[in-house]
């Protein structure tokens, strides 16, 4: 899979710039898979793949990007924190996935 996906294989890449972030996007997976997660955190981090984003915009933020993701038919991972907070947007985005749209926090509490 991942040597005929282009999103996995540098060779497959575009341009010069994408072949450069899917190297380094394999080499934070294989840390990873290999137990060094700070290393994987720092190297995600470093080429743009770790976003803070307020609380306010979280959830909205989350559950778009999921969508957008598995509209594409990519295989989806979201890491959120433990607890309340991430029970939300998994509710949330299942609720909404077959509608094609992402409601607002506003909307959902008016």
């Amino acid at each position: 899979m991942l040597a005929t996906d282009p999103r996995q294989n540098p060779e497959l890449a575009e341009d010069a710039a994408e072949r450069t972030f899917i190297r380094a996007y394999r080499y934070a997976v294989k840390a990873a898979s290999a137990g060094r997660i700070d290393e994987s955190f720092d190297r995600l981090d470093r080429i743009g793949c770790i976003r803070e984003i307020g609380d306010a915009d979280r959830l909205a933020a989350l559950t778009e990007e999921y969508l957008e993701s598995t509209a594409r038919g990519d295989q989806t991972l979201v890491v959120a924190q433990l607890g309340m907070k991430c029970t939300g947007p998994t509710t949330r985005s299942k609720r909404i996935a077959g509608q094609g749209q992402v409601e607002s926090d506003s909307a959902k509490s008016a």
